[in-house]
């Protein structure tokens, strides 16, 4: 597939049992459930950036106070459509897009839509 950037990606299979649990047990998304899964710790390079991040049990589930401290933002742009965003669309002359913003200690959530002209 190509990103609306011009990247070329490609989907990891991952196993939708694996999937659908982490959603039921967690309340995840999809999308989250299955950058999880996909995300290992079975090579060197993984490991290292996992440990200069402050990642040291590479087993434990760590607890979202244990991840985010302090006050933090966050934004994330819906590429295809799920029960949170609707996925970014092109339509005549523009792209049509949309984003979810948090900030935590302002307990701000909002989903920003945008709408930019397609520029070639």
């Amino acid at each position: 597939m190509i990103s609306i950037s011009g990247k070329q990606w490609e989907e990891k299979k991952v196993s939708k049992n694996l999937v659908e649990k982490l959603k039921q047990d967690h309340k995840f998304s999809e999308i989250i459930s299955k950058l999880i899964i996909s995300r290992n710790f079975d090579n060197e390079k993984n490991i290292l950036e996992a440990k200069s991040m402050g990642i040291n049990d590479l087993n434990k589930k760590y607890e979202l106070n244990e991840i985010v401290k302090g006050d933090s933002l966050f934004c994330a742009s819906g590429i295809t459509s799920s029960e949170v965003l609707k996925g970014t669309i092109s339509k005549e002359d523009k792209y049509i897009s949309e984003t979810l913003v948090t900030h935590k200690s302002s307990n701000f959530k909002k989903v920003v839509k945008c709408v930019n002209p397609i520029n070639e």
